[in-house]
C-alpha cells in the first residue's frame, strides 16, 4: 500500500511538473501571437455568443476621426550594418 506521504509527493511533483510545462506552453503562445486575427473568426463566435458587448469587441473598435488621417512619412529605411552589408 502506499503512504499518504508518498502520494502527497507524487502529487506535489505532478503539479512542479505540469507548472513547468505551462509556463513553456504559455511563453510560446505569446512568442508566437499574432494580433488582428479575432475578426477573421466572427462567425465563429456568433455560433457560440449573442451577446453584442462579445461580438463588438471581436469585430474590433470603430475609431471616430474627426478629420482625415494623413500619413506624413513612411518607415525608415534601416541602413545595413558592416556586417550585413557584404552578405
Amino acid at each position: 500500500m502506499i503512504s499518504a506521504d508518498t502520494l502527497d509527493n507524487l502529487e506535489v511533483n505532478n503539479l512542479l511538473l505540469f507548472e513547468t510545462n505551462m509556463k513553456h506552453y504559455f511563453a510560446n503562445k505569446v512568442q508566437s501571437f499574432k494580433g488582428g486575427h479575432l475578426a477573421r473568426s466572427l462567425d465563429k463566435w456568433k455560433e457560440i455568443t449573442s451577446d453584442s458587448e462579445v461580438l463588438n469587441c471581436v469585430k474590433g473598435l470603430y475609431v471616430e476621426f474627426s478629420t482625415q488621417p494623413t500619413k506624413n512619412l513612411g518607415p525608415k529605411r534601416k541602413h545595413p550594418t558592416s556586417v550585413t552589408h557584404w552578405l
